[in-house]
């Protein structure tokens, strides 16, 4: 599977997890490094001294994953929604699939508020985590699932 993701498409996965060295050096730090003298992340915070700034160092604050998540949706919207018109016509996604609600965000999507937390989530979460299972069980039922991977292996065979 490795070897043909990066053959195919030009994939290169890394895995922390299949290190033994690294697996092993994490399970023999004690717990109490991780918050030593009552600071979150303090070991990656002492790792970090004299590496990154002290104002990146010691941040406390949380990130936000996905912060351009709204940008990268208003862009696919098109193509967002043409999937979602799709979903209304599958059955599994009609059996499965909270229609009505992601529905509405759909309908609502150009007067949504990003800049608030629960908006925000209901969008990248609940619609896209819908769409995304939806287009699965969309393809599943038409018999689409793997016809892209089937027409890319007979392409390499060529």
């Amino acid at each position: 599977m490795v070897a043909a993701s990066k053959r195919c498409f030009g994939l290169q996965y890394s895995d922390p997890m299949a290190d033994r060295r690294l697996v092993e050096f994490c399970i023999s730090v004690p717990e109490e490094e991780f918050c030593r003298g009552g600071l979150p992340r303090s070991l990656i915070r002492g790792a970090m001294m004299g590496k990154l700034p002290d104002k990146i160092r010691l941040e406390r604050r949380i990130g936000l994953q996905s912060a351009d998540a709204d940008v990268l949706m208003a862009n696919n919207r098109t193509e967002i929604v043409a999937e979602f018109r799709r979903l209304q016509a599958s059955d599994l996604a009609n059996r499965y699939l909270e229609m009505p609600a992601l529905n509405k965000l759909v309908e609502e999507w150009s007067s949504a508020d990003w800049a608030n937390g629960d908006v925000r989530h209901q969008y990248t979460q609940k619609l896209m985590r819908g769409i995304s299972f939806g287009r699965f069980m969309r393809t599943l039922e038409d018999g689409s699932l793997y016809s892209s991977l089937r027409q890319n292996s007979l392409a390499v065979k060529d």
